[in-house]
Formats: C-alpha cells, structure tokens, sequence
C-alpha cells in the first residue's frame, strides 16, 4: 500500500511534524483541519501504525512517525534540490523572485542595493519585494509565496536556512513624549519594568522573546499589550501611553509620530536581522540573490553578511 503514497502526503507529514499542530498545519498548506486529519489517518493506514499521538492539547510524533521524519526529510529536500537543479540547468535564472519583508527595518539601507545589483546581472528575473504583513505565520510564508524572507533574528528552529545578515545595530525603546522615560539620554530592558509592551501575533516565539522580553534581567515583568498588526497601530497605542516599544534605531527613520519620541538603549546588544528560507528549498534565482547579498555584505568581521560560528550555512 505504502507504494502509492504522494509527494502531497509527505509535505502535509512533514508539516505536521514540525508544527505539532492541526489548525496551523491546515494555515499553511491552504488546506481545511479536516482535511489535514483526513491525510494523516489515510498514511496511517497505509503504513500500518499511528504516526502521530493526538490528545485534546497537544500532537506529538509517534515513535513510527519520528521514525518516518528521520527517514524521509533528507530524501524530501534533496528531491527539492534536485529540482531546482535541472531547473536552472534549463533555464537558468529567469521569472520572478519574491522577497517577503517581515518589517521595513529588517530589510535594512542595502536590500534595494543588492535588488538592483541581481537584476544587473540575471536580467532575466524580476525582484519583487513583498511586506508581508502579520495576520499569517510568518515564517509559513516561506511555504507559500515569497521565495526569501528579511526577518528579525534569531531563528532557532528545524528546517529553517539562515543566510547573510543584512542589518546589526543598537536598540531602542518608543516611548510617548510625556512618558516618563522620553527625557532619558539613554535606558535599559531594567528600565521597562511594570512597563507594556505590544503583543506581535504570528511571530516566531524566539524573536518575540529577544525583541519583547517576558521580564527584566533582574526578574521584574514586563507585561504584555494588545495583538497590533501594524507599525501604525503600535504607535498609535505608544502615543497614548498605553505602550512603550522596545524595536531597533532605524525605526524612527521609516516610521515616526509627532507624539512618540524614541530613546536608545545602547548597552544591550546589537539586534540583527538576516534573509532565511526553507532548508533545501533554494531555487535558482534565490540562490543567485543570496549570493549576491553575501558578496555585497562582506567586507567587514563583525558587520553585516558575517555568520556566527556554528550558525546554519547557505544550503546551496
């Protein structure tokens, strides 16, 4: 039975695998819960043993599905590969590359730059930089319709490439002109204590937590605000007084308010962001780009387009 198994059944698998969840799962692959639940029951049955372990909080792998996920990954993103391959040995690099911008700060000043030196050189082939808003998950983008994303990091979790860093710089909080902070030269995460901070929906959980930090370093919360879409919402809440919004320096050069002033904090450490995509999903023209932005980027040890050690590599 397992011979007729399609490549439809596998991703759904493999996505499951990785959410641990239905309804996010089913968001995804622009499918229906049921029709998720359908899918895996039926490659149940056709393998002979549950894959997956439900209960009314939470999915878990099976032993035979951890089984399965080991086995079968490795084979899934080498047929990707292989794909994009021949793709290019056909075509070369040609269409459309779509860029998924997280927020305008995460693409930084040399993203236009690095578009425009790609189109130079692969005629052929369009960039289209997408802002991508908040109202799906946005790594499950990847997933769908942009082919690169420009993301803030860090981003710790399976099945994820990191590539160059496009931006690294200080921190800062934005704070509504009478705030109590507002005069202050400089502040710390110390500072925000018993203060609010937005609630980004659809964001990374490792990227919430390096941006809005839970509690201070000594322990004392920081709460958490209302869901906000948009860079215009969260100003709009900060200028009431309502929030305070721990962000980057460069924010204030894209988004301003005339009652929002915005404070550095120079002595927490640089907050970077950097193009990701899916590991073995690197078509031709996104690998041409990425190339292009690590030769762009280079230059420097500590600056942007430089990898920590140890840090996913370029899976071209």
């Amino acid at each position: 039975m397992w011979e007729t198994i399609e490549l439809h059944e596998i991703r759904t698998f493999l996505t499951l695998a990785e959410e641990l969840h239905f309804g996010r799962t089913a968001e995804r692959l622009h499918l229906t819960q049921s029709r998720v639940s359908q899918v895996i029951r039926e490659l149940e049955r056709r393998l002979g043993g549950m894959l997956f372990e439900r209960s009314s909080r939470r999915v878990t792998l099976a032993p035979l599905g951890e089984k399965l996920l080991q086995r079968i990954r490795p084979h899934y993103e080498g047929l990707h590969a292989a794909l994009a391959e021949v793709a290019e040995a056909a075509g070369g690099v040609t269409g459309r590359l779509r860029v998924g911008l997280a927020t305008m700060m995460a693409g930084g000043d040399r993203l236009g730059e690095i578009a425009r030196t790609f189109e130079r050189r692969h005629p052929g082939c369009r960039v289209q930089l997408v802002d991508i808003g908040h109202d799906r998950p946005l790594l499950g983008r990847l997933d769908d319709d942009v082919d690169l994303l420009a993301i803030r990091l860090p981003i710790n979790r399976p099945g994820y490439a990191i590539g160059p860093v496009l931006t690294e710089e200080p921190r800062a909080v934005m704070v509504a002109r009478n705030h109590r902070l507002a005069t202050r030269e400089a502040v710390t995460f110390e500072d925000l204590a018993d203060e609010t901070v937005v609630s980004i929906p659809n964001a990374p959980e490792e990227i919430i937590a390096e941006l809005y930090p839970a509690r201070t370093p000594s322990g004392q919360p920081i709460h958490r605000g209302p869901r906000l879409m948009s860079m215009t919402e969260i100003l709009a809440h900060v200028a009431l007084g309502e929030l305070v919004h721990p962000t980057v320096m460069s924010t204030e050069r894209y988004y301003r308010h005339p009652d929002v002033v915005t404070v550095p904090m120079p002595t927490e450490r640089l907050s970077r962001s950097g193009l990701v995509w899916r590991t073995g999903r690197l078509n031709p023209a996104a690998q041409a780009f990425v190339k292009v932005a690590e030769e762009l980027l280079a230059g420097t040890n500590d600056g942007p387009g430089r990898l920590d050690p140890g840090e996913p590599r370029s899976d071209r």
